[in-house]
């Protein structure tokens, strides 16, 4: 046998064995997934349960929409995972709360069948460096790596024309995205504070970011206001208005300091009429 085939028949014998151990059959054992390796390799800032609260809120409003949209076009499965990734779609009561955990919360509550072939596929990939201590990222490792990105990838196309929350982005991020595997071949995964796609081709040991917020990344534009919750698209915050006794929470640029009610509330009684 030709040392080609015999590397590519060990490969498949090898996942078969991790599949033989790892295989789960429900998606709430993400839980499982998630709270191992974010504890492990968080990448960018914690959200703080604000973030989180502000997250789940517009989930399950986007998730409506959702539905109604793929209804309306008549589409029965969603494509994530590589070759092998084809999963129905099945009608969602609410949110699937493993999946919001590591970041999916659309895409898992739309297909949950996936969550199976997604934790082995990730476990699998930690489980492979432990027992052969692989230095380097090979080529058939940087293959799964990316076929596990691209659900990130796929769940963030269900919220265009809007960019996914703050909150999934890092927990995507911190569970489905490995780092080192763009050194092997050039990979689309997410900016962290902005939340666009972006292709790279080298190995990124920090937080996933496009070539702007990069550029940010060492000056002011790229620290949190001490208002913020998170951000939220490119340029704008999600703050909370400093105006005494105001809970409100609005989006805007990192130096507006009141919602649009009192910040209206400052304004002449010509200026407010024209407002």
């Amino acid at each position: 046998m030709a040392p080609e085939k015999r590397d590519a028949a060990l490969r498949r014998t090898q996942i078969q064995r991790y599949a033989r151990v790892l295989e789960p059959t429900s998606p709430e054992q993400l839980d499982q997934l998630i709270d191992a390796e974010v504890a492990q390799t968080p990448k960018g800032k914690q959200p703080p349960p604000l973030a989180w609260t502000l997250a789940y809120e517009q989930a399950m409003a986007q998730l409506e929409f959702v539905v109604a949209d793929l209804n309306a076009i008549g589409l029965t499965s969603l494509r994530a995972g590589g070759n092998r990734g084809e999963w129905p779609i099945e009608q969602p009561n609410s949110l699937n709360l493993s999946f919001a955990r590591i970041g999916l919360p659309l895409f898992g509550s739309l297909a949950p069948s996936a969550g199976g072939y997604l934790s082995w596929m990730r476990s699998a990939l930690a489980l492979r460096k432990r027992r052969t201590g692989e230095p380097a990222f090979t080529v058939a490792r940087s293959t799964y790596a990316a076929s596990v990105a691209d659900f990130l990838l796929s769940e963030r196309a269900l919220w265009l024309p809007g960019e996914m929350p703050y909150a999934f982005r890092w927990a995507a991020l911190s569970v489905l995205w490995l780092p080192a595997a763009h050194k092997a071949q050039t990979m689309a995964t997410l900016c962290l504070r902005c939340g666009d796609v972006h292709q790279r081709q080298r190995d990124i040991n920090r937080v996933s970011l496009c070539g702007i917020c990069a550029k940010n990344d060492a000056h002011s534009a790229h620290t949190w206001p001490t208002h913020a919750i998170c951000p939220a698209g490119r340029g704008t915050w999600w703050l909370t208005c400093q105006q005494p006794h105001c809970d409100a929470v609005f989006r805007a640029q990192r130096q507006a300091r009141k919602c649009a009610a009192h910040k209206k509330a400052r304004l002449t009684a010509s200026k407010r009429a024209a407002a």
